[in-house]
C-alpha cells in the first residue's frame, strides 16, 4: 500500500514545497519506506511509498525519457513484465525495474487510453508538462481509493480525505445530503463523500484536469450480457484457471508474501492455489477472538495443516473504546455494520 496526493493552483500561484510535504505526511502510514515529490510552478504531487517491486531502485515520481511526463502510483501492475518487454522493443528506455514505470511509457504511446492495458489495482496520477494536463485513474473495481476537491481554482487529490483536508482554510463542512444517504444506506454512495466539495473518483474512471476544467470518463464496464449456457465442468475449469493465473501474477514481489486465512471458502481456495503455484511453504496468518461464535481458528488450522503452511495465529481481545479515536482518524468517513440475529 502506498499513498499519493497532489495540488494544482491557479497559474500565478506556485505550490509551496513545505505544504506539499505536509499533505504527503498526512498519509505516511500508507507508505513508511520513503517519500517523493514533484514540483512544477503551480503543480505539486507527492507520494509515500511502501516498497514491493524494485525495492531499491523504484523511487517515485517516475519520468519519461524527456522528463515531460511524470507519474505516481498507489498499487501494483501485475502484467508489467509483458508490457515492459513490448515497450522496450518499441524503443522506450527504462531507468528502473519498477512496475510503475510502464505507466509513463504507455501514456507516451497511447495517451489517455494507457489505462486499457493495465491489469492490477491502482490509483494513478500523471502530469503532462507539455499539455499542462493532469490525468487521474482508478482501477476497474475501485480497490485503491482516490478523492478530489475542486473549488475557486484550487484542485486537490489524495488517497485519503485527510490529505485534502490539510489545505489551509479548508472548511470541512459536512454534507447534509451525504448524512441523509448515510442514514438511508449506512454508507455514503459515491461520488459523494461526507464532506461538501470532496468527491470519490468512481472505479474504472479517468479524471482529466486541464484548462481549469474537470472531465471524468468511464473506461470500463462489467459486461452482464448472457453468453451461451455451458455445463458445470466448463465453469469449474475456467474459474480454476482464472484464479490460478491471477494468484501467480499476484505473487510477484521482492519482499515476503503471505495470506490471511480465515478458514472460509475464499481464503482457503487462495491458500490452496498459492501452495500449488509457489511450490514452497506459504506463510498464513489467522486472527482469533476470545468470544464464542466469532473465533474460527479451528477451521484455519485445518486448512494450514492440509497445505503445510507456515501458520501464525493472533488472538485479539481489543478495548473498543480505546481504539475508537484511531479508527475514526483512519476511516475519514462514517460507515456501519449490521449484525442480523437469525431466528430458528
Amino acid at each position: 500500500m502506498c499513498g499519493i496526493c497532489g495540488v494544482i493552483k491557479q497559474e500565478n500561484k506556485p505550490v509551496d514545497r513545505e505544504f506539499l510535504k505536509k499533505i504527503t505526511g498526512a498519509i505516511v502510514h500508507r507508505g513508511p519506506d520513503e517519500d517523493g515529490y514533484f514540483l512544477f510552478n503551480n503543480v505539486g504531487m507527492g507520494i509515500r511509498r511502501l516498497s514491493i517491486i524494485d525495492v531499491l531502485g523504484g523511487h517515485q515520481p517516475i519520468h519519461n525519457e524527456e522528463n515531460s511526463i511524470v507519474v505516481i502510483c498507489n498499487g501494483e501492475i501485475y502484467n508489467y513484465i509483458e508490457l515492459k518487454d513490448r515497450l522496450v522493443k518499441q524503443g522506450h528506455i527504462f531507468k528502473t525495474n519498477s512496475d510503475v514505470e510502464v505507466i509513463v511509457h504507455l501514456y507516451e504511446d497511447k495517451g489517455e487510453d494507457f489505462v486499457d492495458e493495465l491489469r492490477g489495482m491502482f490509483a494513478v496520477a500523471i502530469y503532462d508538462l507539455n499539455k499542462k494536463k493532469l490525468v487521474l485513474a482508478r482501477d476497474r473495481l475501485g480497490i485503491k481509493p482516490l478523492f478530489y476537491y475542486f473549488k475557486n481554482g484550487l484542485f486537490l487529490f489524495g488517497s485519503e480525505i485527510k490529505a485534502i483536508k490539510q489545505y489551509p482554510g479548508m472548511q470541512n463542512h459536512v454534507s447534509l445530503t451525504a448524512v441523509s444517504d448515510y442514514l438511508t444506506y449506512l454508507y455514503v454512495p459515491g461520488p459523494d463523500t461526507i464532506f461538501e466539495d470532496i468527491y470519490k473518483l468512481p472505479p474504472a474512471c479517468l479524471l482529466i484536469f486541464e484548462k481549469d476544467k474537470i472531465n471524468i470518463k468511464q473506461y470500463w464496464e462489467l459486461d452482464y450480457r448472457k453468453n451461451k449456457r455451458q455445463d458445470e465442468a466448463y465453469y469449474v475449469e475456467n474459474l480454476r484457471s482464472l484464479l490460478t493465473e491471477t494468484i501467480r501474477m499476484h505473487l510477484m514481489s521482492e519482499v515476503p508474501l503471505g495470506a490471511f486465512l480465515s478458514g472460509g471458502m475464499d481464503s482457503s481456495a487462495i491458500v490452496a492455489l498459492m501452495s500449488e503455484v509457489s511450490g514452497q511453504a506459504i506463510k498464513t496468518f489467522s486472527v482469533g477472538f476470545n468470544a464464542k461464535g466469532f473465533d474460527e481458528l479451528e477451521y484455519a488450522r485445518l486448512v494450514a495443516k492440509e497445505f503445510g503452511t507456515e501458520h501464525h495465529e493472533i488472538n485479539l481481545d481489543p478495548d473498543i473504546i480505546k481504539l475508537l479515536p484511531a479508527l475514526v482518524a483512519h476511516f475519514d468517513e462514517p460507515f456501519a455494520i449490521i449484525k442480523r440475529n437469525s431466528t430458528a
